[in-house]
């Protein structure tokens, strides 16, 4: 099963900044079988960048209407636990997304500031990156592009995207992925 994720975050540092948003899309074969969106409540503590809100549209009141991140951590795993069996290795997620890294980067604190060390139950360490996809295609001449940002992808495959909302940002994502596969399959765009 995969794991498509996109976050919004207070800032660039998982381990001072942390979440404003969480959308998840789960594929089994194809399909989306399950979706989700959260706005999130950051705990105290976290650092927020007031330029990480700028560029999302939201301000310091936009960050206190959501669900607490110990409410969203643990709907969330409910909803994982429905699809796999986390104390099964062979079943996890593959975590999907753009630049997917950084998202996982702070997912997994995420976990760890909600007390929760079980972060590996649930997902593989292999991923799919659609960055990496964008720039397979770059470095083959399939196509050529100003920049690997998410907006100049969509605009350059015509994908529809309210940028830095992140249930758009993934849903995009996903979007791209299979025009990149088809770039592949097809050899040209």
């Amino acid at each position: 099963m995969i794991f498509w994720f996109d976050t919004e975050t207070t800032g660039l540092d998982p381990k001072i900044h942390g979440l404003t948003e969480l959308a998840v899309l789960i594929e089994d074969n194809g399909k989306i079988i399950d979706q989700v969106h959260y706005s999130i409540v950051p705990s105290e503590g976290v650092v927020v960048d007031p330029k990480a809100l700028e560029i999302q549209g939201k301000s310091l009141d936009d960050l206190r209407i959501g669900m607490p991140e110990k409410l969203v951590l643990d709907d969330l795993k409910t909803r994982l636990r429905y699809h796999i069996d986390p104390y099964n290795p062979k079943q996890k997620f593959v975590q999907a997304g753009y630049n997917v890294g950084f998202d996982d980067s702070f997912l997994r604190e995420f976990f760890i500031r909600n007390n929760d060390k079980y972060y590996g139950s649930w997902f593989f360490n292999a991923r799919i990156d659609v960055l990496s996809l964008v720039a397979m295609c770059q470095s083959k001449r399939k196509f050529t592009v100003a920049d690997f940002k998410l907006s100049t992808m969509c605009k350059h495959f015509y994908i529809p995207l309210d940028a830095h909302h992140a249930m758009d940002d993934i849903k995009a994502t996903r979007e791209l992925y299979s025009r990149l596969i088809q770039v592949f399959k097809n050899g040209k765009m």
